[in-house]
């Protein structure tokens, strides 16, 4: 079965045209109504959330009914572009995610469509929070591809933010670079995104003015970050959010972000 993916923003028949001609005839006809019939689900999606597509594994975070969101698909802090809420299988306390509405298929592809910078979003959220910008570790795992391991089983770009780690960003770095055969590169904060390649998979962090990167990473799996702090943890088989949810650090992310506005709030 061949899956067939497409960008919102094309033409309707710029998109039938773009439909791979894996066979002629009757077969062709039948690719080009199954297409068809995706771009109407589309549309209608866009109708009633606001969105062009749907948002997969975000939906419930982004459209649901608050009042029946699970713990960690709680909106944080809201803004036009997105949304911040606690993550799934955090495998640490005081961990965030960020979503865009807009749907992307990283933050490298969100800044190419929306023109905006993703370092811009990682200030935001700081200083909202009354943060330095040395007290956050940041990261995104930039699938090239839809379904892609390195997407993490979304399709859907996120970006991880974590407040105040209990490990320096030198030492995540080097257990990251002690974990791979890549070669990573790195570069400044406000250089971040756009020093990334194009059309290549990219695993990104950074932390105060600096910023790491490596690129065609398809080799290194699924949610390597995350393998990477279980292994700082000391919890090197609590990396995949699928199977550990790590509720309890969902619950202390929550109370840790309203401490920390609270605190601004009050001007300490």
């Amino acid at each position: 079965m061949t899956a067939i993916f497409f960008k919102p923003n094309k033409s309707i028949c710029g998109r039938i045209a773009s439909v791979p001609r894996y066979a002629d005839g009757p077969a062709h006809f039948c690719l080009i109504v199954n297409y068809v019939k995706m771009v109407v689900v589309e549309w209608e999606s866009a109708l009633t959330t606001g969105t062009t597509m749907a948002a997969g594994r975000f939906s419930n975070l982004l459209h649901g009914d608050a009042e029946a969101r699970k713990q960690h698909d709680q909106v944080l802090l809201s803004h036009s572009d997105w949304v911040v809420a606690p993550t799934l299988g955090a495998i640490i306390p005081d961990w965030l995610i960020v979503i865009p509405r807009m749907r992307a298929l990283s933050f490298r592809s969100w800044r190419a469509e929306q023109s905006k910078e993703p370092e811009a979003i990682i200030g935001k959220v700081r200083d909202h929070l009354g943060l330095a910008s040395e007290d956050i570790i940041w990261f995104e795992h930039g699938p090239a591809t839809h379904g892609s391991l390195v997407g993490c089983g979304t399709d859907y770009a996120h970006l991880h933010i974590l407040l105040k780690p209990n490990f320096p960003f030198e030492t995540f770095l080097r257990q990251g670079i002690s974990m791979s055969s890549l070669s990573w590169a790195k570069t400044e904060l406000e250089r971040a995104y756009a020093s990334l390649p194009e059309e290549t998979s990219y695993l990104l962090a950074g932390s105060g003015n600096q910023a790491a990167w490596a690129s065609q990473v398809d080799a290194t799996g699924s949610q390597f970050f995350r393998r990477v702090i279980a292994s700082l943890s000391k919890r090197p088989e609590g990396w995949d959010y699928r199977s550990h949810a790590h509720a309890d650090n969902i619950s202390r992310t929550i109370e840790t972000f309203r401490e920390l506005e609270r605190d601004v709030q009050r001007g300490g």
